[in-house]
Parts: C-alpha cells; structure tokens; sequence
C-alpha cells in the first residue's frame, strides 16, 4: 500500500489421517487477513491443536502490530491480540475461558 502501510491476505490449510487405523482425512484451516488483524483458526478435529473440547479449535479474533526500526539491523515490534474460542480453552488464573488476550514485544536483529 505504501511505505508505512502494509496489507496481506494469508491462509493455511492441512488435511491429515484420522489416525493409523482411521485412515480416513480430516482437515483444519486458518487464515489472517489485513496486516493481520483479523484471525480465524478452525481445527475441530485436533491435528494442530487438540484442546479435548467438542470443538477443540475454532477461534476468531485480531491483532495490532506496531513495528518501529531503531536501526537499520534491528527491528522492534509490539503486537496486542485477542482471540474467542466456541469453547473455553484458554488457561487463565481463575481456569478455562473462552477468551485470551496479551501483548507482546520483540526485537529483530538482521545481519
């Protein structure tokens, strides 16, 4: 788009064997969307994630990335996301919920 703006659309899909008895395929997809602030994850069958919910993985949520380059060989990023599950998944002082946020930093070095 421009210099200090980017875009990108991005997906990923698997398919894998049931298991080694089940040979059978079941798939998982995922996609980001608009420098990736908006997320989807569905695995409901458990082959990148198993959470032992009905649904295991199915979430939706976004992010915010703010990169900032302190040099030409390092690069410092700060991103905040938040994603909701169909299910409580997500480990939290009080158990399990349904919805998980955090930020992060991180720094790149480039040689």
């Amino acid at each position: 788009m421009t210099k200090q703006w980017a875009a990108a659309l991005a997906t990923d899909v698997g398919a894998d064997e049931r298991s080694t008895r089940d040979r059978s395929l079941v798939g998982w997809t995922s996609a980001a969307a608009l420098a990736k602030w908006l997320e989807y994850y569905r695995d409901p069958h458990g082959l990148t994630i198993s959470t032992g919910t009905p649904n295991n993985l199915v979430a939706a949520g976004g992010s915010v990335n703010l990169d900032y380059q302190l040099d030409p060989h390092v690069l410092m990023r700060l991103e905040v996301r938040s994603l909701k599950a169909q299910n409580a998944i997500f480990v939290e002082r009080e158990g399990l919920a349904d919805a998980n946020g955090y930020a992060t930093v991180s720094m790149t070095l480039s040689f």
